[in-house]
């Protein structure tokens, strides 16, 4: 013990101790090494063996050791048995724990923990959970810092129970902390010391991440007591000498030097201008103890000498000889004294950077080994199988847990993600915790089987950066003088959280349980597989046995699924998937399509799959008609849980109690009787959820410390959206009975021996059928405090409850070795239902393509009248039985339907659903279309109606007489809004025939005063007794009724108001886009334009109907609605003294930096940098400019347009901030940027700063797409695809399509209805 004492105070890392001991097995061959045998330890730097060595030589391991018991410390080692195993399983846990007292146990304790200077409800609250956690003898264990920690463990002594206070191995307190080195002789009072790992701070390379992530803290020397130093936190005025900022020494000489090095003395120091620069600390005695390498020397002849730049030398110091005031120096600049506190670093931390993959696999194995043994999956597997507690009869009313059993222990997979595609952000940290389980319960006739999986992800990713730069004054008006620094520090933050819960419940009948045993015994194969480094690079990583391969491969498959990838990456999956099944394959273990039949004949089916593909193909569902994919997918669906539901299982029992039993014996005879109460369980479910949610933020902290009153500050701001998602499904069946079993037997002698009798079985019993699948998104812009959500639900649930009967036979014999039983009687009768059983789910007739559907007379006797009753089947629902999962279909009631015809010739009796033909003289063909409605429920998954329209047809032609037949039709409408065919009838060639007349025609279109004008109808062409001799059509001329809004309150860019006329035909949107633009952008104040509104309450979104048209005739009042469009912009400086610039900004544009860039070149600054950096403004907004000289000639940014217009070249000097680029316009053209090759566009100007000697940059320009439309002007109507096209501007048009008029000839198209114009 006393040996692994001395080795936890060598000053190693726990690494270094644990490999130490590795090497030597035990802490005393440790200490009994030679520096020979430490320097064959590859891992040992030569520092670290002379720690050793050290150690060795100044520790009396005997009166050390002693010191400690003498003391009451305990101390256990992490390689001890009674070393904490909670503390153990952590990442790198302390080498020695140094204890007074006991140690916590294994069993539950609580950490309460919080603010030290908290609220006093934060005080009394902690007490109060203390004292209850101590009342039921749960430790609570925490820091023993004062405020919450004390306060949690003063309630936990006052409850009763146990505290532990966890103190640092330094005795670390907020007040500092000591430490024992041999070289604490070289230290004094005062001194400030940087306490760090790995590589010196002052030495580690800014692009090197993990350089500096190795931990580094400053302190300040307040005791020395032999080799024990005593340190606490930096004051303020100790925080300004951290940070080494140059000094600047005025020293006068005879002359200027002419050399780029040379050497001068201390004792040149102009002592009456130092002071001026540094006041009381300006004087010769501080000048010796100041300078040092890095310093600046500022040379000149004298005061009066010095009228410009010229007339000064600057040099750095780079030696100093104390004893001789000798100083050797390097030619310098001013610009160097300006950039000499210059850091401007943006940290690129990836996963990788964070966490090697060394230390991934050892924290990975740390997690799964604490996992394993926190006793997770044994309260998993408690909590899926218990679903209910007991009474307090004792009687457990629905516990699973008591015949579930797991078939398996729990899989767990720990996953740590420090790279790949796998992240959500793309670097970061990924932390993945997977649970599978799979629970059996024996039934009768086999197993019923529960599938649960879980998982957990939790994802960080950071990006800081620094920004800092030099505080500094002027003496005699050019000489720079540093007194200070001031650093900005920002931090990107983002997260994304996502959990999942899935189980699949299914019955195994026993003659599936070969199947079963398969698939277990395939999963739960531990053997290696062979080929898996054959696998594409990077597939086998984390693959071994059978089981990883099946897991990655539904991972895959899931991927596929998702679709959300690019073509080629889902692609990559699927050969992945390929290569994966091929081992499997090649391992003689199974193939895809063997796992395929496995699963099937156990009813193993992804629910959840098809439940949300149904959703969210509902979602994106904007047609009337059914489209074959929707129809398909809802099949699917149907089937699918046609499936779950028809598998035949058997009622298990879950709890068989008994009440009462007792045995009467007459003659010989056994008569006995038994109560039991029984509770049965019938189920075949799926049920699931998940949920996912991700944020990032911007942290910015700056302060400015040096010769002045130190100031700081912070601010924040959102990098992404905020977004949470939520989902819940179930599906299946589920059924519960309670009731009272009483059986009575009779027996010879006994009846445990042989007996034989009846049993009967009464309760109630309730089932569930049905689906349901829930979800809910909520949305949050980044920046903005408005928040949007969105919810989506659909399914359908059945109930049944009612009373069961139950009567059997049973008998046995020699103790049971023989059984047998029959239930006789087994009834249910239902007492109560919900919800409707039958789930209406889409019209089963659909019409193929050109279809008719033939009307004919009832009684074929056409003297009477021509009555056709409608076929069940053109009506006929399809529906899923929830109860029986039968998917089938049906007619109902004419009443369950809204019914409509298209030609006023044919009438409907909507109570029988006859069809009245009312044929006109000379008739023999006409046609009709049927809509038919279902009123009481919308389309599957959707908000639409369940319609379908069925095209009927009357004819009392023969098929060789239909051949001779032609149609003539009519459209309706005008040569500038277009047709519609509203009429077509079929007839035989050269048989005469009539158009329908004015009143007829108003009739077939449903005539409204509000939106038609009556045009010029035929015109002059005849419209009786006409024949054809081919397809004919004839236009009807009307015209539609224009409506006007006046909309006022339209706010132009200054703020003035002004009004604006919209016209719209009835049936049309007024087309307000051309208010879009408007909105207020003057004077800081901002607007966007968000609708139109009147005190009517009228949409005018909405197309206009007839209570529309006459509030539009009678005169509307309508104004347009803004919203505010703006963003505060606040510009803080850095490395000036000036207080924030504070804009109001229009939203969708870049913040106008002018004013700031004014005030730092007032200044005689230029902007170095600024952060974050200048984007498009979403939202509130802060700027931090950092500030300096910047010394050196203007160059320039010059613009070539390539044909937009002219915009300004950016002259600034070289190496400051340029700013915002200038956006070109150009008619037909969208801008693309600017880019340093003209032509080829494949390097974009990126440059922040500007160049050294400038650059010229050229416009890309990327033609618009315009879509030219095509109105026939009375021709035919065009075909599919051909009524609009996609022109590129400056383009060709391309092949157009070629028009026909009967009587006119096609003569181009126009952009005017007349041409020339």
């Amino acid at each position: 013990m006393k040996y692994k004492y001395w080795l936890d105070n060598t000053g190693l890392s726990n690494g270094k101790k644990n490999i130490l001991l590795e090497y030597f097995q035990t802490a005393e061959e440790v200490y009994r090494g030679t520096e020979e045998t430490y320097q064959k330890i590859p891992q040992l730097k030569e520092e670290e063996i002379q720690r050793i060595t050290k150690a060795k030589r100044k520790w009396d391991i005997n009166e050390e050791y002693q010191k400690l018991e003498e003391g009451g410390v305990s101390v256990t080692f992490a390689c001890d048995k009674n070393y904490p195993k909670k503390l153990k399983n952590i990442y790198q846990p302390p080498f020695a724990l140094y204890y007074s007292g006991k140690l916590p146990g294994e069993r539950l304790s609580v950490a309460i923990v919080g603010a030290r200077r908290c609220s006093e409800y934060g005080h009394y609250m902690a007490r109060k959970l203390g004292e209850a956690l101590g009342r039921n003898r749960i430790p609570v264990i925490s820091g023993l810092a004062e405020g919450i920690d004390a306060a949690g463990q003063a309630g936990a002594i006052k409850g009763g129970g146990e505290t532990y206070a966890v103190l640092s191995e330094d005795n670390l307190t907020e007040d500092g902390g000591t430490f024992v080195t041999e070289d604490a002789g070289e230290m004094e009072d005062g001194d400030i010391l940087c306490i760090y790992t790995g590589i010196k701070p002052t030495e580690r390379n800014a692009e090197n991440a993990k350089e500096l992530l190795d931990p580094a803290v400053y302190v300040k020397v307040t005791g020395i007591n032999g080799e024990e130093v005593s340190f606490a936190p930096l004051g303020r005025e100790e925080q300004a000498e951290l940070y080494d900022i140059p000094d600047n020494f005025p020293l006068q000489v005879e002359s200027l030097p002419e050399g780029e090095e040379g050497t001068v003395n201390i004792s040149a120091l102009d002592e009456e201008l130092y002071q001026e620069m540094y006041g009381e600390d300006g004087n010769y005695e501080a000048a010796l103890e100041k300078i040092s390498s890095g310093d600046f020397l500022t040379l000149y002849t004298s005061e009066e000498a010095i009228s410009s730049e010229e007339d000064i030398y600057y040099a750095r110091v780079t030696d100093y000889n104390a004893e001789t005031g000798e100083i050797t120096y390097q030619k310098s600049s001013k610009q160097e004294i300006f950039d000499s506190m210059d850091l401007y670093t943006d940290i690129h931390v990836s996963g990788d950077d964070l966490i090697s993959d060394e230390e991934k696999e050892v924290l990975e194995q740390q997690l799964q080994t604490q996992v394993e043994e926190s006793g997770f999956a044994d309260e998993a597997a408690a909590f899926l199988s218990g679903v209910a507690e007991q009474t307090d009869a004792g009687i457990q009313v629905l516990n699973l847990g008591g015949n579930f059993e797991l078939s398996d222990d729990v899989k767990l997979k720990v996953e740590l993600i420090n790279k790949g595609e796998q992240l959500h952000f793309g670097d970061g940290i990924q932390l993945a915790v997977k649970a599978d389980a799979t629970f059996e319960a024996e039934t009768e006739e086999g197993k019923t089987a529960i599938d649960v999986s879980a998982t957990f992800v939790e994802e960080v990713s950071v990006h800081p950066a620094v920004r800092g730069s030099i505080v500094t004054k002027k003496i005699l008006g050019f000489i720079p003088v540093p007194i200070g620094v001031e650093v900005n520090a920002s931090v990107d933050i983002k997260n994304y959280t996502a959990f999942s819960f899935n189980a699949e419940i299914y019955s195994v009948e026993a003659d599936e349980e070969d199947i079963w045993e398969q698939i277990k015994a395939i999963l739960n194969d531990p053997s290696e597989l062979l080929g898996l480094e054959n696998l594409p690079d990077g597939l086998a990583k984390g693959l071994s046995t059978a089981s990883d391969v099946m897991d990655k491969i539904n991972e895959l498959q899931t991927k596929i699924e998702k679709a959300e990838d690019t073509a080629e990456t889902i692609q990559g999956y699927k050969e992945d998937v390929d290569a994966l099944w091929q081992v499997m394959e090649n391992n003689d273990l199974t193939t895809r399509e063997e796992w395929q039949e496995m699963g099937e004949a156990l009813e193993k089916t992804n629910a959840a799959s098809d439940l949300l593909d149904m959703m969210n193909l509902s979602d994106t569902y904007t047609d009337t008609e059914i489209s074959p994919e929707y129809r398909q997918s809802m099949q699917d669906l149907m089937n699918k849980y046609s499936e779950i539901v028809q598998k035949e299982t058997e009622w298990m029992k879950l709890v068989d109690k008994e009440i009462y039993s007792t045995e009467y014996r007459y003659y010989g005879l056994a008569i006995g009787i038994e109560t039991s109460f029984i509770v049965r369980s019938d189920l075949s479910l799926a049920i699931g959820s998940n949920l996912q949610y991700e944020v990032g933020k911007r942290y910015n902290f700056w302060f400015k410390i040096g010769l002045f009153s130190p100031t700081a500050g912070n601010s924040s701001m959102d990098l992404m959206d905020e977004q949470f998602h939520f989902q819940f499904y179930v599906m299946g069946r589920l059924g519960v009975k309670a009731g009272v079993e009483a059986k009575l037997y009779v027996g010879l002698g006994t009846g445990k021996f042989a007996s034989v009798g009846i049993t009967a079985e009464l309760g109630p019993y309730a089932k569930i059928y049905g689906f349901f699948v829930y979800e809910y998104d909520r949305y949050r812009a980044a920046n903005s405090g408005q928040q949007t959500s969105k919810e989506r639900m659909a399914g359908a649930l059945y109930l049944d409850f009612g009373l069961y009967f139950m009567l059997g036979f049973e008998a046995n014999a020699l103790g049971n070795l023989f059984e047998y039983s029959y239930n006789f009687l087994d009834k249910e009768i239902p007492l109560l239902t919900a919800g409707a059983q039958k789930y209406y789910f889409e019209p089963a007739y659909q019409p193929e393509e050109d279809e008719k559907v033939i009307l004919r007379d009832d009684d074929e006797d056409s003297t009477n009248g021509i009555t056709a009753t409608l076929a069940d089947e053109l009506r006929a629902l399809r529906y899923l039985d929830l109860k029986t999962g039968i998917i089938g279909s049906e007619p109902l009631e004419y009443s369950a339907y809204q019914m409509t015809l298209s030609n006023p010739n044919f009438t409907l009796n909507k109570d029988n659903g006859t069809i009245t033909v009312n044929v006109p003289e000379g008739t023999r063909y006409m046609e009709c279309d049927l809509t038919i409605t279902y009123l009481y429920s919308k389309l599957a998954f959707s908000k639409y109606d369940m319609t379908v329209t069925i095209p009927l047809v009357w004819t009392s032609l023969s098929t060789d007489e239909l051949k001779e037949y032609y149609t003539v039709s009519v459209r309706v409408g005008n040569d500038a809004d277009g047709y519609q065919t509203v009429w077509s009838q079929k007839v035989l060639k050269n048989q005469p025939y009539n158009l329908p007349t004015e009143e007829e025609i108003r009739d077939l279109i449903g005539w409204n005063d509000a939106k038609y004008i009556q045009g010029s109808g035929y015109g002059d062409i005849q419209t009786t007794d006409l024949t054809l001799i081919g397809n004919t059509v004839y236009d009807y001329q009307v015209g539609y009724k224009t409506y006007e809004v006046t909309v006022g309150n339209i706010q132009n860019e200054d703020g003035s108001l002004t009004s604006q006329t919209f016209y719209a035909k009835y049936g049309e949107n007024f087309d307000f886009s051309s208010l879009e633009e408007t909105g207020t952008a003057a004077n800081q104040v901002y607007t966007k334009f968000a609708g139109v509104e009147s005190e009517t309450g009228f949409d005018f979104t909405q197309p206009i109907n007839g209570k529309m048209a006459e509030a539009l005739l009678s005169g509307i009042i309508a104004e347009a609605v803004y919203v505010d469009n703006s963003a505060k912009v606040t510009f803080s400086f850095t490395g000036l003294d000036h207080e924030d610039i504070v804009q109001i900004a229009q939203k969708g544009t870049y913040p106008d930096f002018s004013e700031a860039e004014e005030i730092v070149s007032y200044n005689g600054l230029s902007i170095k940098d600024i952060s974050p950096a200048m984007s498009k403004l979403t939202g509130p907004v802060v700027y931090q400019i950092v500030c300096g000289q910047i010394i050196g000639p203007d160059a320039a940014v010059k613009f070539h347009e390539n044909g937009g217009s002219e915009v300004a070249d950016i002259v600034k000097v070289e190496g400051s901030l340029i700013g915002v680029l200038p956006v070109s316009q150009r008619d037909g053209y969208t801008f693309a940027g600017w880019y340093l090759d003209d032509g080829t566009f494949e390097n974009e100007f990126a440059e922040r700063k500007m160049p050294v000697g400038g650059a010229e940059v050229y416009a890309k320009w990327i033609p618009k797409e315009y879509e030219v439309s095509f109105h026939v002007n009375g021709g035919n109507e065009l075909g599919e695809g051909e009524t609009a096209k996609t022109v590129t501007y400056d383009g060709v048009y391309g092949t157009l399509p070629q028009p026909e008029r009967t009587g006119y000839a096609f003569d181009g198209w126009f952009t005017a209805q007349q041409p020339g114009h």
